[in-house]
């Protein structure tokens, strides 16, 4: 469970702060687990596993929620996985709402040494109801260790339905500066009908072992997000621009 204040940092104190509570849980059941050799004797680890996700947010500020609910079908193979399910999304925004059932598939692998490692997946609509659009989204990600203390990362987003099309590509970069201690920094590039703005964001995690258990953590964080109101046709309120808001959510995790 997450709760989330928008009035923190010095610039949003002009502006009236939006408090954001959210929640979910995640289950996994383990269908089938096997071993096996191939030609060269080398071992192949597989296994097929059902991933089910309930999440829930609501903006106490203005009434604004979100309900997403998926199932999918995992399978993995060493370093590879393939997954697809259906995701239902129920959304309340400005007075509309809107509920849409998707289904979606993603693959996520890394290279033999573990150095690259990639992210991909894209949904599509399959039946919706209501006012408000809930686009579909597709996503790449990539990342890079070039050395063991530099992580390098790319990615790009798209989101788009009958009237609506945005794109976000990001570039970035994670440091180890020091024991439990990572830098990040990076830029965002969003673009859509209206125009396009480029952000740059940067961040500190500190992690502290208090025991042999996984450690506590504290980090900050500074990013302005482009205004999703300046890449939205004028015909279209800005409390849709969800791949937007999707993105500002992502960039503080």
């Amino acid at each position: 469970m997450r709760s989330q204040d928008t009035s923190f940092d010095i610039q949003n104190q002009l502006a009236d702060g939006e408090q954001v509570i959210s929640a979910g849980v995640t289950a996994s059941h383990i269908l089938e687990v096997e071993e096996i050799k191939d030609e060269d004797g080398n071992a192949i680890a597989r296994s097929r596993a059902i991933e089910a996700t309930l999440q829930g947010e609501r903006n106490q500020s203005t009434g604004d929620e979100k309900l997403i609910a998926e199932a999918a079908h995992v399978r993995s193979e060493n370093n590879r996985s393939r997954s697809l399910g259906l995701r239902g999304e129920h959304a309340v925004r400005s007075g509309e709402d809107g509920s849409k059932l998707k289904f979606f598939a993603t693959s996520e692998g890394e290279s033999e040494d573990g150095r690259l490692r990639f992210s991909l997946g894209q949904e599509l609509t399959i039946a919706g109801t209501g006012t408000l659009e809930l686009p579909d989204r597709g996503l790449l990600s990539i990342e890079y260790d070039a050395t063991e203390a530099l992580t390098l990362k790319a990615s790009h987003e798209m989101a788009f339905d009958d009237d609506l099309r945005v794109n976000i590509f990001g570039l970035g970069a994670e440091i180890d500066i020091w024991d439990g201690g990572t830098l990040s920094f990076g830029t965002v590039t969003a673009s859509g009908s209206a125009g396009s703005h480029t952000v740059g964001h940067g961040g500190l995690k500190q992690e502290v072992s208090m025991s042999e258990k996984k450690p506590p953590s504290a980090s900050a964080s500074s990013v302005r997000p482009p205004s999703p109101a300046t890449l939205m046709p004028s015909d279209r309120s800005p409390r849709q621009a969800c791949p937007i808001r999707d993105w500002m959510k992502a960039s503080g995790r």
